[in-house]
C-alpha cells in the first residue's frame, strides 16, 4: 500500500524497519523515537500482529533516564554557569545520545 494510505497512528512497515505514522507525510520510528518523512508514492506493509510495538517498559526505562540526565545538566548549569561547564555537559549530553542509538 501507498503511504498516504495509511491512518494516522497505524504501524507499517518499510524497508523492515517498524514505524508508526503521526502525521500526513510523517512516521515515528519504533525503536529510535526519531521522525521520519515520507513521500507520497512510497510503498510500506502494515504492520501485522506479529510486528508488536516495543515494550512500553523499554520506553519508560529511557524517558526516566533521559529525565535524569537532563535534571542533573539543569542542576550542574545553575551551580556552574561557565562557557567551560556548558560545553561539558553539551558532549555528556551528545555522548549519552549517541549511546542510546546503540
Amino acid at each position: 500500500m501507498k503511504f498516504p494510505q495509511l491512518k494516522i497512528g497505524e504501524r507499517f512497515i518499510f524497508q523492515g524497519e517498524a514505524y508508526t505514522k503521526n502525521g500526513p507525510l510523517t512516521a515515528i520510528h519504533a525503536e529510535s523515537g526519531k521522525q521520519k518523512m515520507f513521500n507520497r508514492s512510497v510503498t510500506v506493509e502494515l504492520a501485522g500482529a506479529g510486528d508488536a510495538a516495543p515494550s512500553p517498559k523499554k520506553s519508560i526505562d529511557s524517558v526516566a533516564a533521559l529525565y535524569e540526565l537532563v535534571t542533573e545538566s539543569i542542576d550542574a548549569l545553575e551551580a556552574d554557569p561557565s562557557p567551560e561547564n556548558f560545553a561539558r555537559i553539551r558532549q555528556a549530553l551528545r555522548e549519552a545520545a549517541e549511546g542510546a542509538k546503540s
